[in-house]
């Protein structure tokens, strides 16, 4: 005769697991629920951050750099975010061969000082300051534009590949960070954004002469 599966006391009941007669059977019965449990519990904390991870995915920004210069001088630097997330652009550096410029005003006092007419060089010119941003999937910011007066040397800057790099930081709404030169497609993952001294900001300085 079995165990009944509930014992019967005074002005109570209480639930007994049902048991086999046998000790060893009913310890792997045991063992083997809590093992599942444990699976059960990890499957499903996988699977959460699986979900989280997509959502992230989702919402991945990358920004890049574009510059374009042409044969009659003008020159346009803008960033571009083209990721499926909005980017938050925190800090924008611009480096002339390695050093940080704040202005075009200083871009062009730091590659042609030599130029005694360097201050003819601007005609027309327009700016944004692209530092504390938020740039949605496929919007472009124009860091600065200009156009070089008729009969005006090209900027020596437009005239060496190369003598322009970047280094921003931005971050997605779930604040995952990438600090980047805005060139390659290897940004690096960073906990946040610090701010930077020599950031870009046109406002900072004086337009160009």
């Amino acid at each position: 005769m079995t165990e009944p599966p509930v014992e019967v006391g005074y002005a109570e009941i209480n639930a007994r697991p049902r048991r086999t007669g046998r000790h060893w059977f009913d310890l792997i019965l045991a063992v083997s629920a809590i093992f599942i449990s444990v699976i059960s519990l990890y499957i499903g904390v996988q699977h959460g951050r699986t979900e989280r991870d997509m959502v992230q995915a989702s919402s991945w920004p990358f920004v890049q750099a574009i510059y374009t210069t042409f044969s009659s001088g003008s020159v346009s630097l803008a960033v571009f975010n083209a990721g499926i997330g909005p980017a938050k652009l925190e800090t924008f550096q611009l480096l002339y061969k390695g050093a940080p410029v704040r202005s075009v005003h200083e871009l062009l006092a730091n590659c042609c000082a030599e130029d005694k007419a360097h201050g003819q060089l601007i005609g027309s010119w327009s700016w944004d300051n692209p530092n504390q941003q938020v740039l949605r999937p496929g919007q472009t910011l124009t860091v600065f534009s200009f156009d070089a007066k008729p009969g005006a040397a090209i900027p020596k800057f437009a005239a060496e590949p190369g003598s322009l790099t970047y280094r921003a930081c931005y971050c997605s709404v779930f604040d995952q960070c990438w600090l980047g030169n805005l060139v390659d497609l290897q940004p690096r993952s960073v906990p946040s954004c610090s701010p930077v001294p020599n950031a870009f900001n046109q406002q900072s300085q004086p337009g160009p002469p």
